[in-house]
């Protein structure tokens, strides 16, 4: 994935994400999985989702086979491959995994984000191969291009439920124009933050270029969850028409802002 194509891409997902936030969350994971097998050089295979590991699986991978229970897999009763994120002797690997019907799939009822279609996975003695190991600069490249897409999707509900509510306290005349000075504020730099990382596309990893993604990811977080907060406030969920664009996106956000990682161990540890 060259430098142009990078940047491209991040900009046409977050035109994406202003729009629909499930569907720009599932080609997220979609792309990364893409891209994952593509760095490992594998041919004729469509992966549909990645799925980096996390706290409370129990997947692991061993002698060519994964078994456990895998979480939050998006995208998975549409995908004939998936790209995880496992333990093998408690290093983190990355594993390709056709999905038959050996596998046990409990999709996941959620309030928001239904439309990802995320579930749980559960696997027992499963074939999977094996494309690369977690700490490297293969891996390291997807990692990258996985956290600007999980930034990119961040600020793209940001604009699109700040337009929301904008609008709504303007046909309605409610004053709440410091807190929308906030938040609009808050957006600018977020703007400016998202766009220093993009300029990051194709260097090498470092400390640096780590440090910027959290800070923007922080920015992020507190900007999402300034506006969720404006919009309770002023309409609760009366903002939004049952079934109406901006009632999934309101039920999406506020499922997305539960997704993210807690300030502390995103300092900790790379995003994704």
């Amino acid at each position: 994935m060259n430098l142009e194509f990078s940047v491209a891409y991040q900009f046409e997902l977050l035109e994406l994400a202003k729009q629909d936030l499930s569907l720009a969350h599932i080609k997220q994971h979609s792309d990364a999985a893409q891209l994952a097998v593509g760095l490992a050089n594998i041919n004729n295979v469509v992966a549909g989702s990645y799925s980096v590991q996390k706290p409370g699986e129990t997947v692991v991978f061993d002698q060519g086979r994964i078994t456990g229970k895998k979480l939050w897999v998006s995208n998975i009763p549409y995908s004939s491959h998936v790209v995880l994120g496992v333990l093998e002797n408690n290093k983190k690997v990355i594993v390709l995994v056709e999905i038959t019907d050996r596998v046990q799939i409990d999709i996941v009822p959620v309030l928001g984000m239904e439309n990802t279609y995320t579930g749980h996975v559960t696997f027992e003695k499963h074939p999977a191969i094996k494309l690369f190991d977690y700490n490297n600069p293969t891996s390291f490249q997807l990692q990258h291009q996985t956290a600007l897409g999980f930034l990119t999707n961040h600020y793209g509900l940001c604009q699109a439920l700040f337009n929301d509510i904008d609008q709504y306290t303007q046909s309605a005349f409610i004053k709440c124009g410091f807190d929308r000075s906030k938040i609009d504020l808050n957006l600018s730099i977020l703007g400016l933050l998202w766009n220093t990382c993009l300029e990051q596309i194709g260097k090498l990893e470092s400390d640096q270029l780590w440090n910027q993604i959290n800070t923007t990811y922080g920015c992020a977080k507190q900007t999402l969850v300034m506006i969720l907060k404006l919009i309770i406030e002023v309409s609760g969920s009366g903002l939004y028409e049952a079934g109406s664009k901006q009632h999934q996106r309101f039920k999406d956000a506020l499922i997305y802002s539960t997704h993210m990682k807690n300030l502390y161990f995103s300092t900790k540890q790379n995003l994704y």
